[in-house]
Formats: structure tokens, C-alpha cells, sequence
């Protein structure tokens, strides 16, 4: 075994460790411990099997607090999604303070979650909270003698809100790095091919967002190109036509229109 690999081993094995001592070992002691029945002052285990998930099962409460629970998992991950998109490609197109601004927004995630539950509970807060004031008296959405959290219609909205506020920077990381890996000569192809912001981002950002990796290769800029040089003339030198929805993506997907006093060619 040669050195680079040794190396290797040893720089993956304390992550490798931690992660078994903080999730793997816990989660495998309660599955085990979920199989016996255990009294609170005996320390004799009895095996049961899957009784206990049976009586779980039976439980009303389980299945209301199952339901929440993917009520509040499936809201909180897609207005992660949604938010931190968003926010990665207004950080990506900032150029003035870019990395001031991305610190300010990158430091809700380092707060504690604790720390945001008590301040979210202090801005909710019926006597001086600001929150609770924007609430009942600017928009009216409950009474100032109500607690926001306690109402049925209005606590799951407000934790997901507050769950979003804190790891839709999480995605915002993720995304902005996979962003910037996306070569610009992709949005300039697809500049001279006449896409609009709509098509840039559904044919060069959302590609790039999926699967990102700084050494695809563009074919859109000789695309372009060749159609510009097989008429003799450069693109802004093209007749006005009625263009087509325009496809001009990293994997240069061509599009065709027909002009007036020119054979089938592509958008330019």
C-alpha cells in the first residue's frame, strides 16, 4: 500500500468514525432497543419483535403527528428549494459588494437553531413582540390577545416560514458554488443565439444546476457561428424574422427559422 493511499485512509477515517459514533450507533441502539420491551427499573430486556409498532400503530396521535410531520417536511423543502435558488443566482449576479453581501446572508445559517426558536418566540411574543404587532395590528391576521403559535391554523405556516428563513441558506451554498462553476461563455452563446432571461435559465442555469461541472464542453458558441458564416454576413447584420423559442443550452441543442430571402438556418 503506497503512500497517497494510506494518506487517503487516514484522512477519510475520522470523518468515517464520527459519523458512526454521532448517527449510525444511535440509530442502531434505538431500532434494537424499539424491539424489546424495557421497564423503567428493571434492567432485564424482554424481547417483543415489532409489538411495539403495533401499538404505535393504534395510537390516533401517531397518525396526526405523522401527518404534520410530512406536512412540515414536504412545505419546508420546497420553499427551501425555491428560496435558496433564488438567492444563489441574485448572489451570482451581484458585482458590487458580492462577497459582503454573501457573508450577511450566509450568517443566518451559522446561528444556532435554538437561538432562532427563542428569538422567534420573543418576536412572537403577545405584549412586546414585533412580530405578533406586524401581525394583529398591521395585517390583522389574528387578534392582539392571541398567540400566534397557538392557533391551529397558523402554527405550521409560521414553522415552516421560520424553518425556511434558517436552512434555505444551506441550499443557497450548494447552489451558488454550482452556479459559478458554469462557464459565462454559455449565457454569451446563448446571447448572440437571441435567447431571452427565460431561456438562458431553463437551457444553461437549470442544466448547470443540476448536474454542474466546469469541464463540459460548449458547442453553442460554434453553433452560432457556423450560421453566421454560412450566409457571409454576421449576426446583427440578420433580417428581422418571427423567431422560434430558442434552445441554446451547454449541449448547443439547434433550433431553425426560415427567412425570407435565405435558406433554412439557424437563430442568430
Amino acid at each position: 500500500m503506497d503512500s497517497e493511499t494510506l494518506l487517503g485512509i487516514g484522512s477519510v477515517l475520522p470523518v468515517i468514525l464520527l459519523y458512526l459514533v454521532v448517527s449510525i450507533i444511535p440509530v442502531g441502539f434505538a431500532v434494537y432497543a424499539s424491539l424489546h420491551e424495557i421497564p423503567l427499573l428493571n434492567p432485564n430486556w424482554t424481547w417483543i419483535g415489532l409489538e411495539n409498532y403495533g401499538r404505535v400503530f393504534e395510537v390516533d396521535r401517531f397518525w396526526g403527528s405523522l401527518g404534520r410531520g410530512v406536512i412540515f417536511m414536504v412545505g419546508s423543502t420546497v420553499l427551501q428549494l425555491v428560496v435558496g435558488l433564488w438567492m444563489a443566482m441574485t448572489l451570482n449576479r451581484i458585482r458590487r459588494g458580492q462577497k459582503i453581501i454573501t457573508a450577511v446572508v450566509f450568517t443566518a445559517y451559522l446561528i444556532p437553531t435554538i437561538v432562532v426558536t427563542l428569538m422567534t418566540l420573543f418576536m412572537l411574543n403577545t405584549q412586546y413582540g414585533v412580530l405578533h404587532m406586524i401581525g394583529s395590528e398591521w395585517l390583522g391576521i389574528w387578534e392582539p390577545t392571541e398567540f400566534a403559535l397557538g392557533q391551529n391554523d397558523l402554527a405550521m405556516p409560521i414553522v415552516v416560514l421560520v424553518g425556511t428563513w434558517k436552512f434555505s441558506v444551506f441550499i443557497t451554498i450548494f447552489t451558488l458554488a454550482q452556479l459559478r462553476s458554469i462557464p459565462q461563455r454559455f449565457y454569451e452563446a446563448a446571447k448572440v443565439c437571441g435567447a431571452n432571461k427565460w431561456e438562458m435559465f431553463r437551457d444553461v442555469t437549470l442544466p448547470g444546476y443540476r448536474a454542474s461541472s466546469s469541464s463540459r464542453s460548449c458547442s453553442a458558441p460554434s453553433s452560432c457561428s457556423t450560421s453566421s458564416t454560412s450566409s457571409g454576413r454576421s449576426p446583427r447584420a440578420a433580417p428581422a424574422t418571427r423567431r422560434r423559442p430558442c434552445r441554446c443550452s451547454p449541449t448547443a441543442r439547434r433550433t431553425t427559422h426560415r427567412t425570407s430571402d435565405s435558406p433554412t438556418r439557424w437563430r442568430s
